[in-house]
């Protein structure tokens, strides 16, 4: 079996199965990384800033007729900002993703072959 591994001399107890498992995988560089730094901080940007828009429509959707707000902006278009940070939240969320599967990709293509 793969996953039983093959155990390690002067020990019955302790098998090698971690070696077995990653042997053909290939090593992570520095680029590899960066490409997921920049995937989880395009995400986590995006999270934010939908967060942060749909706090802002929570805000408008608590004005009402006795509290309108400041007389000096536009309900409508406050919402249409938010709206607009919302849909720039899901998009660096999307690209986020796009980031991080073409790194993985590219470190997928990239694997040691099996040693025979």
């Amino acid at each position: 079996r793969k996953l039983a591994g093959r155990q390690v001399a002067g020990n019955p107890w302790k098998h090698d199965c971690t070696t077995r498992i990653f042997e053909g995988m290939s090593t992570p560089t520095r680029h590899d990384r960066l490409g997921d730094f920049v995937a989880v901080v395009l995400i986590v940007a995006g999270v934010a800033l939908y967060i942060l828009a749909y706090g802002r429509l929570q805000d408008i959707s608590q004005l009402s007729y006795r509290h309108p707000g400041p007389p000096s902006v536009s309900q409508l278009a406050t919402a249409e900002r938010a709206r607009y940070l919302a849909n720039g939240g899901v998009g660096l969320i999307v690209l986020g993703c796009v980031v991080g599967t073409v790194a993985a990709v590219r470190m997928a293509r990239r694997k040691r072959p099996l040693p025979s």
